[in-house]
Protein backbone atom coordinates (compact mmCIF):
# COMPACT_ATOMS: atom_id res chain seq x y z
CA UNK A 1 0.00 0.00 0.00
CA UNK A 2 2.97 2.41 1.00
CA UNK A 3 4.48 1.95 -2.57
CA UNK A 4 1.39 2.20 -3.91
CA UNK A 5 1.03 5.56 -2.85
CA UNK A 6 4.52 6.60 -3.48
CA UNK A 7 3.66 5.03 -7.24
CA UNK A 8 0.94 7.19 -7.73
CA UNK A 9 2.35 10.30 -6.60
CA UNK A 10 5.00 10.10 -9.80
CA UNK A 11 4.13 11.70 -12.97
CA UNK A 12 4.47 8.76 -14.60
CA UNK A 13 2.03 6.80 -17.38
CA UNK A 14 3.17 3.49 -16.38
CA UNK A 15 1.30 3.27 -12.89
CA UNK A 16 -2.18 3.14 -14.26
CA UNK A 17 -2.28 -0.46 -14.22
CA UNK A 18 -1.32 -0.34 -10.79
CA UNK A 19 -4.29 0.06 -9.34
CA UNK A 20 -6.19 -2.43 -11.51
CA UNK A 21 -3.41 -4.94 -10.36
CA UNK A 22 -4.02 -4.45 -6.72
CA UNK A 23 -7.51 -4.23 -6.45
CA UNK A 24 -8.48 -6.12 -9.13
CA UNK A 25 -11.30 -5.04 -11.87
CA UNK A 26 -13.75 -7.45 -12.88
CA UNK A 27 -15.96 -5.80 -15.24
CA UNK A 28 -13.27 -6.05 -17.70
CA UNK A 29 -13.52 -10.05 -17.96
CA UNK A 30 -13.63 -11.42 -21.41
CA UNK A 31 -15.13 -13.90 -22.94
CA UNK A 32 -11.64 -16.17 -23.02
CA UNK A 33 -10.47 -14.74 -19.92
CA UNK A 34 -13.88 -16.58 -18.39
CA UNK A 35 -13.19 -19.63 -20.72
CA UNK A 36 -9.09 -19.78 -19.08
CA UNK A 37 -10.46 -19.31 -15.74
CA UNK A 38 -13.02 -21.78 -16.07
CA UNK A 39 -10.41 -23.98 -17.71
CA UNK A 40 -7.98 -23.45 -14.38
CA UNK A 41 -10.54 -23.94 -12.02
CA UNK A 42 -12.04 -27.23 -13.50
CA UNK A 43 -7.95 -28.32 -13.75
CA UNK A 44 -7.38 -27.54 -9.95
CA UNK A 45 -10.68 -29.49 -8.81
CA UNK A 46 -9.88 -32.58 -10.51
CA UNK A 47 -6.11 -32.74 -9.41
CA UNK A 48 -7.42 -32.26 -5.80
CA UNK A 49 -9.88 -34.63 -6.13
CA UNK A 50 -7.28 -37.00 -7.54
CA UNK A 51 -4.39 -36.15 -5.26
CA UNK A 52 -7.04 -35.62 -2.25
CA UNK A 53 -5.43 -38.19 0.66
CA UNK A 54 -2.00 -36.95 -0.02
CA UNK A 55 -2.76 -33.36 0.23
CA UNK A 56 -4.70 -33.70 3.04
CA UNK A 57 -1.96 -36.00 5.11
CA UNK A 58 0.83 -33.80 4.29
CA UNK A 59 -1.43 -30.37 5.53
CA UNK A 60 -1.70 -32.05 9.10
CA UNK A 61 0.92 -34.06 9.22
CA UNK A 62 4.25 -34.24 6.58
CA UNK A 63 6.27 -36.66 8.80
CA UNK A 64 3.19 -39.15 9.28
CA UNK A 65 3.33 -38.96 5.34
CA UNK A 66 6.65 -39.88 5.18
CA UNK A 67 6.44 -43.09 7.24
CA UNK A 68 3.23 -44.15 4.43
CA UNK A 69 5.41 -44.04 1.65
CA UNK A 70 4.04 -40.61 0.41
CA UNK A 71 5.57 -38.43 -2.17
CA UNK A 72 6.09 -35.83 0.02
CA UNK A 73 8.10 -33.09 -2.12
CA UNK A 74 6.01 -34.20 -5.26
CA UNK A 75 2.76 -33.46 -3.35
CA UNK A 76 4.29 -30.30 -1.67
CA UNK A 77 4.76 -28.83 -4.92
CA UNK A 78 1.44 -30.41 -6.17
CA UNK A 79 0.41 -27.93 -3.21
CA UNK A 80 1.77 -24.71 -3.79
CA UNK A 81 1.25 -24.97 -7.51
CA UNK A 82 -1.93 -25.51 -7.26
CA UNK A 83 -2.19 -22.09 -4.92
CA UNK A 84 -0.50 -20.36 -6.91
CA UNK A 85 -2.94 -20.89 -10.00
CA UNK A 86 -6.16 -20.02 -7.98
CA UNK A 87 -4.22 -16.85 -6.71
CA UNK A 88 -3.44 -16.00 -10.61
CA UNK A 89 -7.19 -16.66 -11.67
CA UNK A 90 -8.24 -14.53 -8.95
CA UNK A 91 -5.67 -11.27 -9.02
CA UNK A 92 -7.95 -9.83 -12.01
CA UNK A 93 -11.67 -10.18 -10.09
CA UNK A 94 -10.54 -9.19 -6.67
CA UNK A 95 -6.78 -8.08 -6.75
CA UNK A 96 -4.07 -8.94 -5.42
CA UNK A 97 -4.74 -7.73 -1.92
CA UNK A 98 -7.86 -8.94 -1.63
CA UNK A 99 -7.14 -12.42 -3.06
CA UNK A 100 -6.28 -13.42 0.37
CA UNK A 101 -9.52 -13.03 1.88
CA UNK A 102 -11.10 -15.32 -0.94
CA UNK A 103 -8.18 -17.59 0.45
CA UNK A 104 -8.71 -17.48 4.05
CA UNK A 105 -12.09 -16.16 4.63
CA UNK A 106 -14.71 -19.40 3.25
CA UNK A 107 -12.29 -21.63 4.90
CA UNK A 108 -12.98 -19.56 8.43
CA UNK A 109 -16.69 -19.17 7.62
CA UNK A 110 -16.91 -23.12 6.59
CA UNK A 111 -15.03 -24.74 9.63
CA UNK A 112 -17.65 -23.27 11.99
CA UNK A 113 -20.65 -25.86 10.67
CA UNK A 114 -18.80 -28.85 10.14
CA UNK A 115 -15.61 -31.08 11.73
CA UNK A 116 -14.87 -33.05 8.35
CA UNK A 117 -12.23 -31.85 6.17
CA UNK A 118 -14.38 -32.79 2.68
CA UNK A 119 -17.11 -30.97 3.90
CA UNK A 120 -15.53 -28.20 5.04
CA UNK A 121 -13.57 -27.62 1.45
CA UNK A 122 -17.30 -28.21 -0.33
CA UNK A 123 -18.68 -25.29 1.92
CA UNK A 124 -16.10 -23.10 1.28
CA UNK A 125 -16.11 -23.54 -2.25
CA UNK A 126 -20.19 -22.69 -1.92
CA UNK A 127 -19.37 -19.62 0.20
CA UNK A 128 -17.25 -18.31 -2.20
CA UNK A 129 -19.53 -18.72 -5.24
CA UNK A 130 -22.31 -17.45 -3.70
CA UNK A 131 -20.10 -14.14 -2.21
CA UNK A 132 -18.99 -13.35 -5.66
CA UNK A 133 -22.10 -13.92 -7.75
CA UNK A 134 -23.98 -11.52 -5.30
CA UNK A 135 -21.13 -9.24 -5.21
CA UNK A 136 -20.97 -9.40 -9.01
CA UNK A 137 -25.16 -8.43 -8.47
CA UNK A 138 -24.51 -5.65 -5.95
CA UNK A 139 -21.83 -3.92 -7.54
CA UNK A 140 -23.95 -3.93 -11.24
CA UNK A 141 -26.64 -2.23 -9.18
CA UNK A 142 -25.10 0.30 -7.25
CA UNK A 143 -22.64 2.74 -9.72
CA UNK A 144 -19.09 3.16 -8.83
CA UNK A 145 -18.99 -0.20 -6.64
CA UNK A 146 -15.52 -2.06 -7.49
CA UNK A 147 -16.84 -5.80 -7.74
CA UNK A 148 -14.10 -6.89 -5.75
CA UNK A 149 -14.48 -5.08 -2.40
CA UNK A 150 -18.89 -6.00 -2.84
CA UNK A 151 -17.22 -9.87 -3.15
CA UNK A 152 -15.20 -9.75 0.06
CA UNK A 153 -18.32 -7.51 2.14
CA UNK A 154 -20.60 -10.63 1.55
CA UNK A 155 -18.11 -12.60 2.24
CA UNK A 156 -17.47 -11.05 5.75
CA UNK A 157 -21.18 -11.12 6.03
CA UNK A 158 -21.08 -15.11 5.69
CA UNK A 159 -18.32 -15.70 7.79
CA UNK A 160 -19.83 -13.44 10.60
CA UNK A 161 -23.09 -15.06 10.30
CA UNK A 162 -21.52 -18.62 10.62
CA UNK A 163 -19.46 -17.25 13.90
CA UNK A 164 -22.23 -16.13 15.14
CA UNK A 165 -25.31 -18.70 14.60
CA UNK A 166 -23.37 -21.99 13.61
CA UNK A 167 -24.32 -24.91 15.70
CA UNK A 168 -21.47 -25.72 17.98
CA UNK A 169 -19.31 -23.71 17.06
CA UNK A 170 -21.20 -20.44 17.15
CA UNK A 171 -21.01 -17.40 19.54
CA UNK A 172 -25.27 -17.86 20.41
CA UNK A 173 -24.88 -22.01 20.75
CA UNK A 174 -22.13 -21.41 23.23
CA UNK A 175 -23.99 -19.02 25.11
CA UNK A 176 -26.64 -21.11 25.49
CA UNK A 177 -24.67 -24.40 26.46
CA UNK A 178 -23.42 -22.25 29.06
CA UNK A 179 -26.63 -20.54 30.26
CA UNK A 180 -27.91 -24.40 30.09
CA UNK A 181 -25.06 -25.81 31.99
CA UNK A 182 -25.18 -23.24 34.75
CA UNK A 183 -29.10 -23.96 35.19
CA UNK A 184 -28.77 -27.38 35.22
CA UNK A 185 -26.37 -27.33 38.26
CA UNK A 186 -27.60 -24.61 39.97
CA UNK A 187 -30.97 -26.96 39.74
CA UNK A 188 -29.12 -29.99 40.90
CA UNK A 189 -27.37 -27.85 43.91
CA UNK A 190 -31.05 -27.31 44.49
CA UNK A 191 -32.14 -30.71 45.26
CA UNK A 192 -29.44 -31.63 46.66
CA UNK A 193 -28.91 -30.88 50.78
CA UNK A 194 -26.05 -29.79 52.37
CA UNK A 195 -24.64 -32.37 54.39
CA UNK A 196 -24.77 -34.33 51.03
CA UNK A 197 -23.06 -31.21 48.88
CA UNK A 198 -20.53 -31.15 51.80
CA UNK A 199 -19.91 -35.17 51.11
CA UNK A 200 -19.61 -34.63 47.42
CA UNK A 201 -17.17 -32.17 47.88
CA UNK A 202 -15.17 -34.15 50.42
CA UNK A 203 -15.10 -36.96 47.89
CA UNK A 204 -14.33 -34.89 44.90
CA UNK A 205 -10.98 -33.59 46.83
CA UNK A 206 -10.08 -37.13 47.83
CA UNK A 207 -10.87 -36.87 51.53
CA UNK A 208 -12.58 -39.79 53.50
CA UNK A 209 -17.06 -39.32 53.81
CA UNK A 210 -17.94 -37.57 57.02
CA UNK A 211 -20.54 -39.20 58.93
CA UNK A 212 -24.18 -36.97 59.31
CA UNK A 213 -22.27 -33.45 57.55
CA UNK A 214 -20.55 -33.82 60.63
CA UNK A 215 -16.88 -31.76 61.23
Amino acid sequence: MVLLTYLQSLNNAGQAGLSKFIFGQAATILARDLYITSAAALIIIVLTALFWKELKLISFDVEYAKTLQIPVTFTLILYRSLLIMTIIIGIQSVGAILISSLLIAPAVGARQWTNKLGTMCILAGFFGMVSAIGGTIWSTSVQKLPTGPAIIVILSVIVLLSLIFAPNRGILWQYRKNKQSKRALLSETARISPADLQQKIYRAEGGQPRIGGAP
